[in-house]
């Protein structure tokens, strides 16, 4: 009886390699998605679970066939996350031409450094970057994390057909939510195979995609939202850094942005004089700007002087010098953590 337990248990073995290596044999591959193809996503599910407190749970699990060097670019795995922002259970495996697995995802491959652009002195937000050392065609990556959202202000926008010349043999995203929570969704360019259930007080929609073909890259082409599978999804309330927020309507959203910024475009007398003090003395109009910026260099989370606009709690920004002393307009949001006004 133990013998045949013990070829049995090995035979399962045997068929579960043979059918996890299958997964992803490139010639499982229809032709109609090979056209015209750089790469085709095997499957892409992306799974939002909107909790209370404006905490928010998203599961990525992918997989894509790069078929040429042209659609490496896909391959590559990249995060963005912030302050609000925690990231788990990254996994990632590599599969040759057959399916087979050639390598796993190790935390030393990937990269984590400061997302930040060229005019930004400092920014909160940073990104997780790997790219695939790969120079045999074709070959499969498959990748699969937990994003923990404390404060969610939108989702981000799926549209699993995101480049030129990429197919699809399978997409699919699912919104849970509580009964309590509202939210709202747009469809675009697409038929989408849709799913909805409310049961035991929660609701889930699930969004399918299935077998598109690679739409060829044309010069000038419109925008990507004009013509590309989209959905797009939009809270009905937010809580974002200790703020509440109404998104059902035009106005009301208004209101939760002038909330933001109402009152903080003037300085307290306190933090204006100080600035003074650190300017009065210095007669080259070029440097006088200069003690300022180092200070907000110095404090961690600070914003950027110069040109930037963010998102939410902080504005277009800018300083400049006028003939007696440094004049912030309207940086309150930016002085407020190096000050506490």
């Amino acid at each position: 009886m133990n013998k045949q337990v013990f070829i049995l248990l090995v035979l399962i073995c045997i068929a579960h390699t043979i059918f996890g290596q299958n997964i992803y044999n490139v010639g499982s591959i229809a032709d109609s998605l090979t056209n015209h193809a750089d790469a085709v996503i095997r499957f892409y599910n992306t799974s939002y679970k909107n909790g209370a407190n404006g905490k928010c749970i998203t599961d990525e699990h992918y997989a894509i066939t790069v078929l040429n060097p042209n659609g490496k670019h896909t391959a590559e795995l990249v995060i963005y996350y912030d302050q609000n922002t925690h990231i788990t259970d990254i996994k990632g495996y590599l599969y040759n031409k057959n399916g087979v697995l050639q390598h796993k995802l190790k935390k030393k491959d990937i990269r984590d450094y400061a997302a930040n652009g060229d005019y930004t002195l400092f920014s909160d937000n940073r990104v997780k970057h790997f790219i695939p050392a790969v120079t045999a065609y074709p070959f499969t990556i498959e990748y699969k994390y937990t994003v923990e959202n404390t404060g969610t202000a939108g989702f981000d926008t799926w549209m699993p057909q995101r480049w030129f010349n990429i197919a699809i043999e399978s997409a699919k995203l699912s919104f849970c939510t509580n009964g309590e929570s509202d939210f709202k969704y747009l469809e675009l360019n697409h038929d989408f195979i849709k799913h909805i259930s409310d049961t035991n007080n929660t609701k889930s929609f699930t969004w399918e995609v299935k077998n598109l073909k690679a739409v060829e890259f044309e010069p000038h082409a419109p925008n990507y939202l004009d013509f590309m599978p989209a959905v797009l999804l939009s809270p009905g309330k937010v809580l974002f850094e200790k703020t509440e927020g109404d998104f059902s309507t035009w106005h009301s959203y208004g209101k939760w942005v002038y909330s933001l910024i109402n009152g903080r475009d003037e300085l307290s007398e306190e933090t204006a004089g100080y600035i003074k003090s650190l300017t009065d003395t210095i007669h080259i109009k070029k440097i006088r700007l200069k003690p300022s910026i180092n200070i907000c260099k110095a404090r961690p989370g600070m914003s950027v002087l110069l040109w930037e606009l963010v998102v939410f709690n902080r504005c277009l920004q800018w300083m400049w010098i006028q003939k007696d002393m440094v004049t912030v307009k309207p940086c309150q949001i930016i002085l407020k953590p190096c000050f506490n006004v």
